[in-house]
């Protein structure tokens, strides 16, 4: 238990790979220790290995012990728990001479060990209300559920392991819980929890473990490739918060002064599946009612990128249902090529409305948008037509009903952006609204999949841009503060 590198050593093949780096030792011989482990760190640091490992190898030193890893999605967790598994058996076969039956299949994982021992992977949710556990493993707790951490797993982990004359060994770590995650916001409870488990590790640091650790670590031991940082600064997704938490672990956001409420945000992020084309039936629009909007928010070429969001809106007893389907950002592109990119996006999703700011810049789109465009390979597109501001933009006669006319042009002040915050606001907190969800947990359940593991890296980040592009507008978001005007009193 206190040196299971060293023992790890004694029994590995002689054409294991596989050799501990100092810190890999620290860490594993930490989470066997201590009672309570929380690390954050980046990628490539072999941390979800580790703490698999020390799992797995608590069940085998411990009788009687009943262990779990869980994480925000099954299946995600499932994937990692195998391919680790598959790993430590090839390594290290005497380990897999402990499992006495094995279970596992597409959607379920149970080991029992010889001396009584369970190792399982667990679902968030009201199934594994009531279970008991001696310990456990939260994989990117990040990303889990707050509730569900709270009221459901963390209970769980309420029984010491009993020794076969009913005691109980006080050398051992009881009720483990080993936390291990890339840093995210300080909204969610995993931050809450990492808070409290320093503070008490102040005045019990015998029972608790604290670490974490930036990119520079798995560089300095060739497990991260240094290009892969340069590419992250050069993405067109990059954004400095974005960077804090996947590369220096750096927990970021949550400010007091904030005008959202970040916890309600991260709530907000729900929808798992980017809708990339028109996706509504005619069951979806004559019976209830869904329709797609479109909303632009422009800028010229060589300033800052044009920002697109795809709606589905869906009318409700008390408002209106609104699902973010869809974002990107158009770079470096002049606004004739915006107007061409715009168009065909309006082909494709047929929204019923496209909302532009006609003030500055933006009047320059919507003149480009009225008039026929030509796409980078030839395409033609016809004009569009704006439907609320008739001494500017007339609209053709016989056109007012046509299918091309869909933009309304909004001349924005700061009266009217006041008011949109103050809306927007309310359509967070009453969950009218709903964003794509984190990129991360996307991922997860991306790579879960054959088409996951087969894609390369440019296609994976293409795949992952909506996701991306909504993180760094929640982050924006986060940062926008409640300024009270002297007029208010």
């Amino acid at each position: 238990m206190l040196y299971p590198d060293l023992f790890l050593d004694t029994i590995a093949t002689k054409t294991c790979p596989i050799k501990f780096y100092y810190y890999q030792r620290f860490l594993l011989r930490s989470m066997m220790r201590y009672r309570y482990f929380f690390g954050t760190f980046t990628r490539a640091t072999s941390k979800s290995f580790l703490a698999i490992m020390s799992c797995y190898l608590a069940c085998m030193f411990l009788p009687r012990s009943k262990r779990f890893v869980v994480s925000e999605f099954k299946k995600s967790s499932l994937a990692i728990v195998k391919s680790k598994l598959e790993e430590i058996w090839t390594y290290w076969p005497l380990l897999k001479a402990e499992v006495l039956t094995q279970h596992m299949s597409t959607d379920y994982i149970e080991l029992i060990f010889k001396n009584g021992s369970v190792f399982q992977i667990l679902t968030l949710g009201a199934s594994s209300r009531g279970q008991r556990a001696t310990g456990g493993v939260m994989e990117e707790a990040a990303l889990i559920d707050g509730t569900a951490l709270a009221e459901v797993i963390i209970p769980m982990m309420n029984i010491p392991r009993m020794t076969a004359d009913g005691g109980q060994n006080p050398e051992e770590p009881h009720s483990q819980q080993i936390y291990i995650t890339s840093a995210g916001s300080k909204t969610t409870f995993a931050y809450e929890r990492l808070i409290e488990l320093t503070t008490l590790a102040v005045l019990e640091p015998q029972d608790y473990f604290i670490c974490g650790a930036s990119y520079e670590l798995p560089l300095k031991y060739g497990l991260f490739d240094k290009k892969t940082i340069q590419d992250q600064k050069l993405s067109n997704s990059f954004s400095s918060e974005g960077f804090a938490r996947e590369s220096m672990s750096i927990w970021t956001g949550g400010s007091s002064e904030s005008w959202f409420n970040a916890k309600k945000l991260e709530k907000s992020r729900a929808l798992l599946n980017c809708e990339r084309k028109y996706n509504l039936t005619i069951d979806d629009i004559n019976n209830k009612g869904w329709f797609y909007l479109m909303s632009i928010d422009v800028a010229r070429y060589g300033e800052n990128d044009t920002s697109i969001f795809i709606f589905k809106v869906k009318p409700r007893d008390n408002g209106w249902r609104k699902e973010a389907v869809f974002t990107e950002n158009l770079t470096k592109m002049n606004l004739l090529s915006q107007a061409a990119h715009i168009k065909a996006l309006v082909r494709e999703y047929r929204p019923l409305e496209v909302v532009i700011d006609g003030n500055g810049v933006g009047a320059g789109l919507i003149d480009a948008l009225v008039v026929p465009s030509f796409g980078p390979n030839g395409e033609s597109y016809e004009p569009l037509y704006v439907t609320n501001d008739p001494d500017n933009y007339p609209i053709p006669r016989g056109m007012e009903k046509s299918k091309n006319a869909v933009i309304f042009n909004i001349k924005a002040n700061a009266t009217m952006n006041s008011e949109i915050y103050s809306n927007l606001y309310v359509q967070i907190n009453s969950g009218n609204l709903l964003l794509l969800a984190n990129e991360r947990i996307v991922k997860d359940k991306l790579m879960a999949t054959k088409k996951g593991q087969r894609m390369n890296y440019l296609a994976r980040e293409k795949f992952l841009l909506p996701y991306i592009m909504t993180s760094r507008l929640i982050d924006e978001m986060n940062n926008l503060k409640l300024k009270v005007s002297s007029a208010a009193g």
